[in-house]
């Protein structure tokens, strides 16, 4: 079952890969009498269903952290070279890429044939750990970074003289397997042999040869002092100031909240946008249908469905009823602009991605929904003067004042600081430059950005205290606590709210099988037509398989040196140490 899986994951892999495929990938580990190990590399690709590659990436990783330890060394790699199967030499360039030795093989100006052999010979010191019972090689044969299917991978391990303690074990599989779905041999008292069949691109082959203690010099490792990582970890440790006197001020803002009591009715006074924009200070095409759903509540119109199911479209027809029913000025207004003046009806297909322009849908008419929706709004009177969200002006504290486009670079600061502190503080992987640019934004736009985490004022505390309690009830209502003489009134009147704060699909859920379909809606439920409306502008499409570039572009997984258990604590033959991907060695490659 295991290798069914993995033809199966090799199968999909080479569906979707670039059109080329290892037939081949052949090692020969030479363990030299100085204790560094020579490699041969046989790697044998058929790109007879795309003759337009020059050749391939092969990276070569040289700097490893050690897992035992937290520390990082390197592995110098020597005396590189490539040559076809006729060891005639074949043009590369090499480039160094972070723990890299990045190889590009291949001559710009001539395309692949259908099988070509690459032989890429390299001398590596420092891989070899030592044990008290033994020695040993444990290497990543291929490595788990290929774009492709390796077809067959084996390695042979050759030592420079006998020995009596001759022992060999293979894992196979992404980074930390420890399945071994590979065969192994002891031939003679010198060398051993792995192998395996049908590994993904992102599946390796890892070997442990053990042999006699002290059959080659093996000196002790030397790990690196990594004085930017700690430049880097006392700079990130500063980004916590400013980051703790923005939660300051954000927690001092909740301090001043009232407790919560629960409202079964919306706010009054407070208009439905307006009560959306009080509740995540945003205008967008939820409050939009929201409003939609209440001018057909009201009875100023209704919607019916078009589906054309042989195009995959279904479109919304908006009836013309009662204007009159448009009882505030923001639904008088999206009634206008729906029905454009003396119009009955208006076509809509929220799947479309070209819309009317002179209709208040899609993403130009939205700016307009946004200006008149806040000329009515009241939210001036619930913030502190200068001091309310989004503001024309916000007061610094230090006698100045900036405006929204200052703001919203210190909202685009906060989340940056967030994130870096976050990750880069564990894994210090950042340019220096970073958290030098940030500590220097800190001091520009962390007042500005304090100072704009505004109080409310009395009148508005207590609004936001009733919006949050009428969202308590929206949030847990529960059927026996419906009055079901009312369901349809009551269903009907909290779901443009429903809407507005998210929570269609559980509001209609609640009313499932006990309210009818609204009269003003022919052919679809609520929740899908709110969903509907909700996408009406947004385009459509795909977003392109980004594609490698002819330069040198390691891969992301290989930036940073590989954790490896191939220390002098821990054996690849021991339960713990054993896996796939556990030593040094593997890397990846791709074609260009």
């Amino acid at each position: 079952m295991r290798k069914l899986g993995i033809l199966l994951a090799a199968f999909l892999w080479f569906a979707t890969a670039q059109a080329w495929v290892i037939e081949d990938f052949s090692v020969v580990a030479d363990i030299q009498t100085d204790g560094s190990v020579f490699f041969q590399e046989t790697i044998t690709a058929d790109f007879s269903d795309n003759r337009n590659k020059r050749g391939i990436f092969r990276d070569l990783p040289f700097v490893y952290e050690d897992e035992t330890v937290g520390k990082t060394f390197k592995t110098p790699i020597t005396d590189i070279s490539v040559t076809d199967e006729d060891d005639i030499p074949r043009p590369f360039e090499q480039k160094r890429d972070g723990s890299l030795i990045s190889l590009k093989i291949g001559d710009p100006n001539v395309t692949v044939a259908e099988k070509e052999i690459y032989n890429i010979r390299y001398r590596v010191a420092g891989v070899l750990n030592r044990f008290d019972e033994h020695d040993e090689l444990y290497w990543n044969v291929s490595g788990d970074g290929w774009e492709t299917l390796k077809q067959q991978v084996s390695i042979r391990v050759v030592l420079p003289k006998s020995s009596e303690v001759l022992k060999v074990k293979c894992f196979t599989g992404v980074v930390g397997s420890v399945a071994q779905d590979c065969e192994t041999e002891l031939i003679g008292d010198s060398a051993v042999l792995a192998s395996a069949k049908v590994l993904a691109g992102s599946q390796d082959l890892t070997i442990v040869a053990g042999f006699d203690r002290g059959l080659v010099p093996i000196p002790d490792r030397h790990y690196e002092v990594d004085w930017l990582k700690i430049i880097k970890f006392f700079l990130y440790g500063l980004l916590l100031y400013p980051l703790s006197k923005i939660v300051r001020a954000l927690w001092r803002r909740h301090s001043q909240r009232e407790p919560l009591v629960p409202l079964y009715e919306p706010p009054e006074n407070v208009s439905l946008p307006e009560v959306g924009y009080l509740y995540d200070f945003n205008i967008n095409m939820q409050d939009l249908a929201a409003i939609i759903t209440s001018l057909c509540v009201d009875g100023a119109m209704k919607m019916k469905v078009l589906d054309q199911p042989e195009h995959d479209i279904r479109g919304y027809q908006f009836i013309k009823l009662d204007r009159n029913k448009a009882d505030t000025q923001i639904k008088k207004y999206v009634f206008e602009k729906i029905f454009l003046g003396a119009n009955d009806t208006f076509t809509l297909y929220p799947n479309k991605t070209i819309v009317q322009s002179d209709s208040i849908f899609g993403p130009f008419g939205m700016g307009d929904f946004e200006r008149e929706s806040k000329r009515f709004f009241k939210h001036d009177d619930y913030f502190m003067s200068k001091r309310r969200p989004f503001p024309k002006k916000v007061s610094t504290g230090f006698g100045k004042q900036i405006g929204p486009v200052k703001f919203i670079f210190g909202l685009i600061f906060l989340m940056m600081l967030i994130q870096f502190v976050a990750i880069a503080v564990f894994t210090l992987q950042f340019p220096l430059g970073l958290p030098i640019a940030l500590l220097a934004a800190s001091a520009l736009f962390v007042p500005r950005l304090i100072a704009s985490i505004a109080p409310w004022t009395a009148e508005g505390a207590v609004v936001r205290n009733q919006i949050n309690g009428y969202l308590e009830f929206l949030e847990t209502a529960e059927k026996d606590r419906i009055n079901w003489s009312e369901a349809q009134n009551i269903f009907e009147t909290h779901l443009p709210y429903a809407i507005t704060f998210g929570l269609t699909d559980k509001w209609v859920s609640l009313f499932e099988g006990v309210v009818s379909l609204p009269v003003w809606l022919e052919g679809t439920t609520p929740a899908q037509m709110s969903r509907d409306l909700e996408n009406t502008g947004k385009a459509k499409g795909t977003i392109p398989r980004s594609s490698l570039s002819d330069d040198f572009k390691p891969s992301a997984n290989y930036y940073r040196p590989r954790r490896t258990m191939s220390s002098s604590r821990r054996s690849g033959f021991s339960s713990r140490g054993g896996r796939s991907g556990g030593g040094h060695g593997g890397g990846g490659g791709r074609s260009w």
